[in-house]
């Protein structure tokens, strides 16, 4: 229950950042956290609660990372850990988070091809490198 409080309140501060008219970011929230997007599932233990909550963290992260802080090394380290992470959890949201890295990249830069998409691109690969591995070793 604490990490959905926790998802909840990240809802609530992405949209803030993203979305500048204060009443429109308000309302998008509640509309997520009201929906079946949320409330179906943000009590379980279940893989989605982890899954959209990573999907969260890394959006708004890159957001800030463009945003704010470009060239902040550790905070790109943190992005690409978050996205290896979330490969291992589902394989689901890989393409999303890859139409999210060029999508903000795109928003903020005007360019596609930039060396922190191609870095942070590459980790789905070694995210399901890192899952092969653990099941070659699980079943032999």
């Amino acid at each position: 229950m604490m990490l959905s409080l926790l998802f909840f309140l990240i809802i609530f501060y992405a949209l803030q950042q993203i979305i500048p008219e204060k009443k429109s970011a308000l309302i998008s929230s509640l509309v997520i956290v009201l929906s079946n997007y949320f409330i179906f599932w943000g009590d379980n233990l279940h893989k989605h609660l982890y899954e959209e909550l990573l999907k969260w963290l890394y959006t708004i992260g890159l957001w800030n990372y463009y945003r704010n802080a470009r060239y902040n090394k550790w905070l790109l380290a943190g992005l690409a850990i978050c996205y290896v992470i979330e490969t291992n959890v589902s394989f689901e949201p890989v393409v999303y988070l890859a139409i999210v890295t060029v999508g903000i990249g795109y928003i903020h830069t005007r360019r596609l091809l930039l060396p922190e998409n191609l870095l942070l691109l590459l980790m789905p690969v070694a995210g399901f490198a890192i899952h092969l591995y653990q099941n070659y070793c699980w079943f032999g």
